[in-house]
């Protein structure tokens, strides 16, 4: 019998040139790959054969089936924030971030009094 090795990318998030080549994985019985899931603020960052280390239970991991399903994704993280009266959809590559004036703020820039997505910070 001829064997067909799973093929998945290896490495951490980082930059997309910073994820390695994809590998042969070791094993017959390999049938995922696992990559974290770029669309929730999470700190696992790890690329690799098999499904998720410690099976489904860590957060942030998700498992694909395919040669070379794991390749690199931005970090596009969906979240709210109060802007005003509203609720705000935001996206991030850096995690959830929402700003609001202080309780003492007594100046008149709106922006900054209806709080919002991402920070203070211009």
């Amino acid at each position: 019998a001829v064997s067909s090795a799973m093929k998945c990318f290896n490495g951490t998030q980082g930059d997309k040139n910073d994820l390695g080549k994809s590998v042969n994985c070791t094993g017959d019985s390999v049938t995922k790959c696992h990559s974290p899931d770029n669309t929730k603020v999470v700190e696992f960052e790890g690329y690799g054969c098999g499904p998720c280390p410690n099976g489904t239970a860590i957060k942030g991991c998700k498992n694909c089936a395919g040669d070379d399903c794991n390749a690199w994704t931005a970090k596009t993280v969906a979240y709210q924030c109060h802007e005003g009266n509203k609720v705000a959809n935001c996206t991030s590559n850096t995690g959830e971030n929402c700003f609001r004036a202080q309780s003492n703020y007594t100046g008149n820039d709106k922006a900054l009094s209806s709080g919002g997505c991402g920070t203070c910070a211009k």
